[in-house]
């Protein structure tokens, strides 16, 4: 005759219990994941605004002109990635002239709940530099 193992009572629902307090845990770093990985898509986006923004002074701007353009064409390009700026702030750095180079610095606030599907607080600003050579027969002196 053989004996059955008695099994210890203290052990039995530990598995749930575990499910029940890792659950959080996972979640939550599921949507610092997707924080982050969406913080990065806008961080691109506001770059590609500062390029497209760059060189659209460069290529066909006055130096009049010149925030005026960089200003449409970065609101143009962040409307088309589909970036929903609290506010942007768009600055043309030195003055275009022929043969030199034009920088650009785009900032954008993007609403935090806009990056997640929560409703967290708050804004991150997103900022990006770009520098464009400004043709010497073309743009920037007229």
């Amino acid at each position: 005759m053989s004996r059955r193992p008695r099994r210890r009572r203290g052990d039995r629902g530990s598995a749930g219990l575990t499910v029940v307090l890792l659950t959080p845990v996972v979640l939550g770093l599921l949507a610092f994941s997707v924080l982050a990985g969406r913080t990065g898509t806008a961080h691109q986006d506001v770059v590609s605004a500062a390029q497209a923004a760059a060189r659209a002074v460069s290529l066909r701007s006055s130096a009049a002109s010149a925030d005026r353009d960089a200003r449409a064409a970065a609101d143009a390009t962040l409307r088309a990635a589909g970036v929903a700026c609290v506010s942007t702030d768009v600055a043309v750095l030195g003055a275009p002239a022929p043969g030199g180079d034009v920088t650009v610095e785009v900032a954008c606030d993007i609403r935090l709940s806009d990056l997640t599907d929560l409703s967290l607080p708050g804004t991150k600003t997103v900022r990006a530099r770009a520098t464009a050579p400004i043709d010497r027969y073309r743009g920037g002196g007229s």
